[in-house]
């Protein structure tokens, strides 16, 4: 799962299937995706499982400055600093971090275990 924009890039470079792409007309299903990457992390956790996500990818540019990222408005844009920056992961887990942190990706926990 990812913002809409990278959807032909994952599909065509990782081989792999997204929610969304660039060429999505079900604008519920983008609506979903949205709610998913801008939820806390126990309400997008039930979406991504609803939706039979296994990974989640995110382009960050807090720490390089890369005005293009998903999470843009809450850092560089307004001029501040992301505040809680110790922040322990329930839900996902992180798969891979390009080195200045700009493409993360983070796997999706499988549910646990109800005995």
């Amino acid at each position: 799962m990812s913002w809409w924009d990278y959807g032909y890039q994952i599909t065509a470079m990782g081989n792999r299937t997204v929610i969304v792409d660039n060429n999505t007309w079900n604008n519920t299903h983008i609506a979903t995706v949205g709610r998913a990457m801008s939820s806390y992390e126990d309400e997008a956790y039930e979406i991504m499982r609803s939706l039979d996500v296994d990974y989640v990818l995110v382009v960050f540019g807090g720490v390089t400055g890369y005005s293009s990222d998903d999470i843009n408005k809450y850092d560089r844009a307004r001029g501040v600093e992301i505040g809680n920056k110790d922040i322990k992961l329930e839900y996902l887990e992180e798969a891979f971090t390009t080195q200045n942190w700009i493409v993360r990706i983070y796997k999706v926990k499988p549910p646990k275990n109800r005995w």
